[in-house]
């Protein structure tokens, strides 16, 4: 039997490769900012970049894992007789 919510499937795919995306890009924007190759930063900018990188690793993360809680939580009552 096909599984039912497929959308919300593949949107549990699409934010943990836009999770890992984002930690990626900031810990490369914080790495050029702290090895002094964007020039006219100071280096708080560095740490204000990987912060909210993080932040947004965990937050797309967390979207992700509920997602797929909620989608063994509905497969799991439709199995319960």
């Amino acid at each position: 039997m096909d599984k039912p919510y497929k959308a919300l499937r593949i949107l549990t795919i699409v934010f943990r490769v836009v999770a890992w995306g984002a930690l990626a890009v900031g810990l490369a924007g914080a790495m050029g900012v702290f090895a002094g190759t964007v020039q006219g930063t100071p280096r708080q900018a560095g740490v204000v970049i990987l912060a909210v990188s993080i932040l947004y690793f965990c937050l797309f993360s967390a979207l992700s894992g509920i997602l797929t809680l909620l989608l063994a939580l509905e497969e799991r009552t439709r199995k319960t007789p």
